[in-house]
């Protein structure tokens, strides 16, 4: 047997809309389906009714207002929709207001942007990223390594991310690449992991600088642009104007330090006691071959002296 369902007018206004739900009798209390529904998902249940289907709270309750019979419009009744990629639900908890009356009606249900906050602060993504070596020599190509991971509840996730260095998608929990840089240059590289929608970055820096000498010298020796790395060893890539050097022995000879004058003046120089020497020393300063400027300290008197110690600060 075929059924037709027709919609009711009164006055031009459509009171029950040609629905199943409005056809059919629950046959326990004998109430169309409609009076029984009390969630209506305005977004599932009528696409294309408002622009770009962007329901709103005023927006679902009036279009419901004009829709629903007066029965249907009680408390309890609630209503859904997709906002801003969350699911927003609200109940219409007293007939003291209007139906249509925003203020008759209440948030309810879990607000999933507040629940994600709160989950990240007490659980946070934690994105640990780091390069070795993170000082290079100015204008030598050299071999840099960075490594990665991704914590949550204290649970390594590093293979379960989307994880990125300066945009680019990487795999594993290494790489290896080579960098030049000039002196005084920095390279910033930017780790980013987003793991189960959260999205965290942090960023490491790779320092060009140039290196630092010291050695022995004959009393007397002053430093020239042709003799400051020949007469003094290297020291190495520190990176700034402090060093520890330790273990020195001397026979009538004077300690001599060599760094690059970016870093400003030495401020500090003591034993292991913590004596201070910097009154002892003579600065000077001299450019290298390539147009660097070095900071020169030298001990103004030679001296006898094993297992010694200066730090340089």
């Amino acid at each position: 047997m075929e059924y037709e369902i027709h919609k009711i007018i009164e006055n031009g206004v459509t009171i029950y809309p040609a629905t199943t739900s409005s056809a059919v009798i629950h046959p326990q209390v004998e109430k169309p389906l409609t009076q029984l529904i009390n969630t209506y998902n305005m977004t599932a249940l009528f696409p294309g009714e408002v622009e770009n289907d962007e329901w709103s709270l005023q927006s679902s309750i009036t279009y419901l207002d004009q829709r629903l019979a007066s029965n249907c419009k009680v408390p309890g009744t609630r209503i859904m929709f997709l906002q801003n990629d969350q699911i927003k639900e609200y109940e219409y908890y007293t007939d003291t207001y209007t139906f249509s009356n925003p203020l008759g009606w209440k948030e309810t249900g879990l607000n999933m942007t507040i629940v994600n906050e709160i989950e990240e602060a007490v659980f946070p993504v934690t994105p640990n990223f780091s390069i070795v070596p993170d000082i290079i020599e100015a204008g030598q190509e050299t071999s840099i390594t960075m490594i990665w991971s991704t914590y949550r509840r204290g649970t390594n996730v590093t293979a379960n991310s989307i994880n990125k260095i300066n945009n680019e998608i990487v795999s594993g929990s290494s790489t290896s690449t080579e960098l030049t840089l000039e002196g005084h240059s920095n390279r910033i590289f930017s780790f980013s992991t987003t793991y189960q929608g959260i999205t965290r970055s942090v960023n490491a820096v790779v320092r060009g600088v140039y290196k630092t000498f010291y050695g022995a010298v004959d009393e007397g020796w002053i430093p020239t642009t042709e003799n400051l790395k020949t007469s003094l060893s290297l020291s190495g890539v520190v990176g700034s104007k402090k060093m520890d050097w330790t273990g020195i022995n001397l026979t009538n000879k004077c300690t001599a330090y060599a760094y690059d004058a970016v870093y400003g003046e030495l401020v500090s120089i003591t034993d292991a006691n913590g004596f201070e020497y910097i009154d002892s020393y003579n600065k000077y300063t001299v450019e290298d071959e390539n147009e660097i400027s070095y900071y020169v300290y030298v001990l103004k008197n030679p001296t006898t002296i094993s297992g010694f110690k200066q730090s340089f600060s």
